[in-house]
């Protein structure tokens, strides 16, 4: 052990600092005293001459421990931990905020409301590629689709709470990392048919319980897309067509839909805003 590593090792005994602390200020003392040491040398001592005559100019163990003890005490030291824990707190604070918060959004995004974009061009003239839509999960809690409702149709519904949240959370960080086939399983469409409705495609028109159904909405013709009709919607059954009818996949390839399988309704259009309101 050199001499400055002996005597530095003296001053720093007893001090109530982290290690890292004490490895800083080990530093800072050697340096310290390797300047005085080439300061000695210049004025023509020997190395060993050097180290004393540096150690003798930077001070006494004693004295020094006096002056870093003023600073280093046990309560500095504990008021360093304390602020430390604080920290350590205010972090974890800020990172269970953040989770809550998380948790909620993800939460009233699976069983309250959602943003939602439109991505096919099935619902023209109504709605446009690129278009933002709120979409109300709750009301079909409480009530059932009606007929041109407006719906967001989930092709591989999670079944369960804990299913759907678990799915809700998987399409946040899906949207986040920006993936594009995040919501291929999900289409927007208009519902047509309701439970133990009939119904008939004929002559590019729609036809409802043997009566034609007037649809101003509708942009071209209403094909069967080789579906055989008429057919009987029964318990829990919807039928739903894009207004594009002529560029949809819809009930007419999938068949009818399950309650299960609409996810919930479109109310609101945020974008663009020149379209801004209510659907």
């Amino acid at each position: 052990m050199d001499r400055f590593e002996s005597h530095i090792g003296s001053i720093l005994n007893g001090m109530y600092i982290n290690k890292v602390r004490r490895d800083e200020l080990s530093e800072e003392i050697r340096d310290h005293l390797q300047m005085l040491k080439n300061e000695a040398i210049i004025s023509g001592c020997s190395e060993d001459q050097a180290e004393v005559t540096a150690i003798q100019k930077f001070g006494e163990v004693e004295d020094i421990k006096k002056n870093f003890q003023a600073v280093f005490t046990p309560l500095r030291r504990l008021i360093e931990i304390t602020r430390e824990k604080q920290v350590a707190k205010v972090m974890f604070q800020w990172t269970f905020t953040m989770f809550l918060a998380l948790i909620i959004s993800i939460s009233i995004r699976s069983y309250a409301f959602a943003q939602t974009e439109v991505r096919q061009v099935s619902m023209q003239n109504t709605l446009y590629e690129g278009q933002h839509l709120i979409e109300n999960k709750i009301d079909y809690h409480f009530s059932t689709p009606k007929r041109g409702d407006i719906i967001i149709i989930n092709r591989v519904a999670a079944k369960g709470i804990l299913n759907a949240f678990i799915s809700n959370t998987k399409g946040v960080i899906d949207n986040i990392l920006k993936k594009e086939d995040s919501d291929q399983s999900r289409l927007i469409k208009r519902v047509i048919g309701i439970p133990d409705d009939n119904i008939d495609i004929r002559d590019g028109k729609v036809y409802i319980n043997d009566v034609y159904y007037d649809e101003p909405y509708v942009k071209g013709m209403t094909y069967t897309n080789g579906m055989k009709f008429p057919i009987k919607l029964y318990e829990n059954q919807y039928f739903a067509m894009g207004d594009n009818r002529e560029r949809s996949m819809d009930c007419r390839v999938l068949g009818p839909i399950n309650i299960n399988q609409i996810e919930g309704k479109a109310i609101f259009r945020l974008w663009p805003l020149n379209k801004f309101g209510g659907l």
